[in-house]
């Protein structure tokens, strides 16, 4: 799965985007998270870096993700490194759509 968003919560939905993550992962299912922000306000980076451990697609996960519960979340989301992939405009979209294709074994053209 590839995730592109900001992170920010624009709709009533009461799910949990950690939790489907997590599921996801569960039945070894990645969760590639793109955070895009090309408005400016920027994207939420605790979520995002949570994101990416749920997903089990954070770099060293052995140091930057811990348990909780049935999944993973971000050793420290607050203050630790960036987790998850970053984009403000098309040519850094393609870049980080180029990084997921070679992670999954895919070519982008």
């Amino acid at each position: 799965v590839l995730l592109v968003t900001d992170g920010q919560d624009t709709c009533a939905s009461t799910t949990d985007p950690i939790a489907v993550a997590q599921a996801l992962a569960g039945a070894d299912v990645s969760t590639f998270v793109m955070g895009f922000d090309n408005s400016g306000t920027g994207v939420d980076p605790v979520l995002l870096n949570n994101l990416a451990c749920a997903g089990m697609t954070a770099p060293d996960p052995g140091t930057n993700c811990v348990q909780q519960g049935d999944g993973f979340v971000a050793a420290d989301p607050v203050s630790g490194p960036v987790l998850y992939l970053s984009a403000s405009d098309g040519d850094e979209l393609k870049v980080g759509l180029e990084t997921v294709a070679a992670a999954v074994g895919c070519e982008v053209k």
